[in-house]
This record gives C-alpha cells, sequence and structure tokens, in this order.
C-alpha cells in the first residue's frame, strides 16, 4: 500500500500472528500522520518505508490484568472476562523498515508504559523482540531511538522481562537515548548529496495512475 499525507497510521491492536510489510507511508508533514504502532505477539513487521510521520515505530506497553496492585485498578471488563486495553508485545521481528524525516522519534520501546497509572495497569513491557537491519535518518538531527527502563517501585519490582536483541541497525544523523539497543544500532552522518527525494524516488511509491 500507498498512504499519502492521511491522519492516522497502521495499528496493530490486539492481534498476534499479523504480517506488516512493504508499505509506503508518505505522511509528507500532514498532522496527525503517524507510522506504525504495535502490541501483541509474534508479529512481523517488515520492510516499510516512512516518511515525515509525527513518528516512526512505536512498540507499546501492555495491560497487566491479573491482579490489583495497587488497589486502585480499574479493570476493562468485557462480558466477564477483563480484557487488556493493549496486549504485551512479545517475540516481534521488526526488520528491514526505513524512516526518513520523522518529528518524533523512529523507533519507541515501550510507549503508553504507566500511562493513567494506577487506574490503568500498562506495565508490561516488549520483550524477546528482535530489531534488526532497520534505518532510520534523521536529516534535522534530534533523539531517534527512545525507550521505558521497567520501575523498580515495590508493586513492580517483582516483573522480570526477557531481553529484546537489536542487531544491524543504522541511524544517521540522530541520536539514540535507549542504552538496551546501545550495541545493535551504528550511528552516522547523513552521507554528502543525500536528499529526501531521491530516497523516496528510490521506494517508487503508487501513483493514482497505477490504480
Amino acid at each position: 500500500n500507498t498512504i499519502l499525507s492521511t491522519r492516522g497510521g497502521i495499528t496493530i491492536r490486539r492481534g498476534d500472528h499479523n504480517l506488516v510489510s512493504g508499505n509506503i507511508i508518505l505522511g509528507n508533514g500532514k498532522e496527525g500522520a503517524e507510522g506504525i504502532r504495535v502490541t501483541g505477539e509474534n508479529n512481523t513487521v517488515q520492510g516499510n518505508f516512512i516518511y515525515s510521520c509525527d513518528y516512526g515505530f512505536r512498540i507499546m506497553s501492555g495491560e497487566y490484568t491479573v491482579a490489583d496492585l495497587t488497589g486502585k485498578y480499574v479493570p476493562n471488563i468485557k462480558r466477564n472476562v477483563n480484557v487488556p486495553l493493549y496486549p504485551q508485545v512479545k517475540k516481534l521481528a521488526l526488520r528491514d523498515n526505513v524512516v526518513v524525516g520523522v518529528t518524533g522519534a523512529d523507533l519507541e520501546m515501550g510507549f503508553g508504559y504507566k500511562k493513567d497509572w494506577p487506574e490503568s495497569q500498562m506495565i508490561l513491557l516488549p520483550e524477546d523482540c528482535t530489531i534488526q537491519n532497520n534505518r532510520f535518518l534523521r536529516p534535522k538531527g534530534g533523539t531517534s531511538v527512545i525507550g521505558i527502563m521497567p520501575d523498580k517501585t515495590p508493586e513492580l519490582k517483582r516483573f522480570k522481562f526477557q531481553p529484546n536483541l537489536f542487531s544491524d541497525n543504522v541511524l544517521f544523523g540522530g541520536r539514540n537515548e535507549y542504552s538496551p539497543s546501545a550495541d545493535g544500532f551504528k550511528i552516522l552522518q547523513v552521507p554528502a548529496g543525500w536528499s529526501e527525494n531521491a530516497e523516496i524516488l528510490r521506494i517508487k511509491p503508487l501513483r493514482p495512475v497505477d490504480v
């Protein structure tokens, strides 16, 4: 798919075993244009191109529903089953994607952590994910990779998360501020002579006449 100047983004909200592949998202600076947001298990997000959006990838935190951790939790009851608003991300494969010129982070690990705490229990961080061979370009600089470190307060220190694997990613022109991913990103300057237009032409987005 080619998505042009459109508010919103592609979201895996409550799904497992999904494939999001080969999409071209050209936000073109449109207010509210977003990249790809992920929850759930065993999803694959590969070969996508995201340009000039509010963010690139948001890998969500998940809601813990097994027990009330503080006495203030308000469950999301559906048909007498406490369904998480956002399931935990596990075993995500995020690979071979390109993000160019977004205003927010290219990659955020654990987005929404402790949002509306303690009425909501969004405290399950992504685990056992593979983030590999992605390319992030920030011609205006800024922070590219961010993420949440787990809270160690008494209610939360019991939670242990499997590490995520970061490898063979390249970041041009930005900063990596998420320490667990430090060894998985090569930090380089934006190549001389590089341009956004040339990058877009390289991917050959669909035109109206093509469809």
